[in-house]
């Protein structure tokens, strides 16, 4: 019989929407008739001429289980034949095609419909965290996977059912980006971690459906696949497509990220910085530019406290040129509340730390000798503390830790350009109130740190580095050249006052690091640029692409974004 050669399962036979299939069935129940008659009009000739005991008659037998029953001929030599009832099965089989399968098929048309429409509401709707989370209907994927077994339609709905939570996901306020920095940097990179697996996620729930688009499967749903996603070929570019939506989202996510990591380090995102009625530029700059004054406040620094204070850092140009090292506060972003000059010439605030309560900074004074005063002030511009450190190199980097009440401050070099010469970098660990916690680290590096962070009772040292001397003695070299601006990055873990390991980020294409954020207590998140090292110009970085990198608490790699 056709019908069992070209069907193994009876679910493949009722979800088929073959023309052929119903021909057959149709032969196959006329026959059958067909075998009634003549059996009839056989028994007629036999009682008109009778053959000594031959006084045959039939029985109907239920064809239960398919492909088991019905296939074996019947002996028409017995008084008593037994005949298959091919009517009664096709009867049978009809009857469920035009009732569970006819109401599967409307049902799958609605469900389909519904949440390709929920995908352009979200698609097109508001940033928001209110999209539910959706899940496709049990009780429709138990009507499916009666007749379906690892059903290729499920898949799809899986996939759409992930693709709408992938969307809710993207679509939250946080990614908005029309505001990339109402929220803290440290929550986008957060969000941004978690988003990466709900793209994983989303990539595997894809690769498991596209695995399964093949011809046989196909032909359970036919009407429905080539109608609504053009047939095999059809899904297979559908799978395609949701790859490409699924890195642009993304791609998306990632440039709000970088322009937020812009505006929290090259550019305060304001509206305008006004002091005593003067706008002063939001943009950092880097002293070594020589941009002229006269009567201009240049900023070479600033901090956004978690009360969203603002604190500003840089060097006073006056009307004959001096430079005079300056730290300032502004309670709303725009209005600034005070200014405090070092009253120094040849003076620069290269490097503060802020706290809810007040700010610290450094005042590098450039003669025959650079000399370096720490000072705190408090949110009404009042001098809380001042001394004179003993170090006549450049500041590079300092971090405050309230909860220790602990300074770290890096110390290279003695050009005001980030990218010194000078390979000796100084980790100063200072503590106002013990001098017992007063300690300094010497690391050979020809590098710029860019951050801090401190975390289970270590500190990790984020470097753009050019060489450093390993723990060995040994130099390693950055892979992308020997030039000042080919950097690589280096993590350095310092310990109890040493260095406790060092784990180097290598590429033959040169990139710099500029932020690295605290996601958890095991996961950080390194932020950059793939570019050569800018210490100036610093607009230019906006089409740089950008640099990340997820790493453990011990420095080692957890995820990265790099491509080859």
């Amino acid at each position: 019989m056709k019908i069992n050669s070209d069907y193994a399962k009876i679910k493949n036979i009722y979800l088929s929407e073959d023309p052929k299939l119903f021909s057959e069935m149709q032969k196959l129940e006329s026959d059958f008739d067909s075998t009634l008659i003549y059996f009839q009009l056989y028994k007629e000739a036999l009682n008109k001429f009778p053959i000594q005991n031959y006084n045959q008659s039939y029985k109907l037998k239920n064809i239960i289980t398919y492909r088991l029953d019905g296939l074996t001929y019947s002996d028409f030599l017995q008084n008593n034949i037994l005949l298959w009832d091919y009517k009664n099965w096709v009867h049978d089989v009809k009857q469920v095609k035009e009732s569970i399968i006819k109401n599967s098929r409307a049902e799958i048309l609605n469900l389909d419909s519904e949440i390709k429409s929920k995908i352009n509401t979200v698609l097109n709707g508001e940033y928001s965290d209110h999209y539910p989370k959706y899940k496709t209907d049990e009780k429709f994927i138990y009507k499916i996977e009666k007749f379906d077994n690892n059903s290729l339609l499920l898949k799809l709905f899986k996939l759409n059912e992930t693709k709408l939570n992938f969307l809710n996901f993207f679509k939250k306020e946080i990614n908005d980006p029309v505001f990339v920095t109402k929220f803290p940097i440290s929550k986008r990179a957060e969000y941004c971690n978690n988003f990466f697996s709900e793209k994983a996620y989303a990539d595997s729930i894809n690769k498991i459906f596209l695995s399964a688009v093949k011809p046989e499967q196909i032909k359970k749903h036919i009407n429905f696949y080539v109608s609504n996603y053009g047939g095999l070929n059809g899904l297979k570019e559908y799978s395609f497509r949701q790859d490409l939506f699924f890195d642009a989202k993304l791609k998306d996510a990632l440039l709000n990220l970088k322009k937020q990591m812009y505006y929290s380090t090259y550019q305060i995102d304001t509206d305008s910085l006004i002091y005593n009625k003067k706008l002063i530029s939001k943009k950092i700059v880097n002293p070594v530019e020589n941009i002229p004054g006269p009567d201009v406040y240049r900023i070479t620094g600033f901090n956004e406290t978690k009360d969203n204070q603002l604190w500003i850092n840089g060097y006073y140009v006056s009307d004959d040129n001096e430079k005079n090292g300056f730290v300032g506060y502004s309670e709303d972003k725009k209005h600034i509340k005070f200014i405090k000059t070092s009253g120094k010439n040849k003076s620069y605030n290269l490097v503060s730390s802020a706290f809810n309560d007040g700010c610290w900074v450094i005042t590098t004074t450039l003669g025959d000798e650079i000399k370096n005063t720490l000072i705190r002030y408090n949110n009404s511009g009042k001098q809380e503390f001042s001394q004179e450190l003993s170090y006549h190199i450049v500041p590079r980097l300092m971090k405050y830790d309230d909860i220790n009440n602990t300074l770290l401050i890096v110390f290279n070099g003695k050009s005001l350009n980030p990218i010194s010469d000078d390979s000796e970098q100084i980790i100063f660990h200072y503590n106002p109130n013990d001098q017992l916690q007063t300690y300094e680290v010497k690391m050979q590096a020809k590098a710029t740190v860019f951050d801090m962070i401190r975390v289970n009772n270590k500190t990790l040292l984020f470097s753009n580095f050019v060489n450093y001397n390993d723990l060995n003695g040994n130099i390693v070299y950055s892979k992308a050249g020997s030039q000042n601006n080919k950097t690589n990055i280096l993590v350095t873990i310092l310990s109890k006052g040493m260095v406790k390991k060092q784990i180097p980020f290598f590429n033959p294409n040169p990139f710099f690091g500029v932020k690295a954020l605290k996601i958890n207590s095991n996961t950080l998140n390194i932020l950059g640029y793939k570019s050569e090292l800018i210490t100036t110009n610093y607009n230019t970085l906006s089409i740089k692409e950008l640099y990340y990198e997820l790493i453990d608490a011990q420095g080692e790699k957890i995820y990265s974004a790099w491509h080859d």
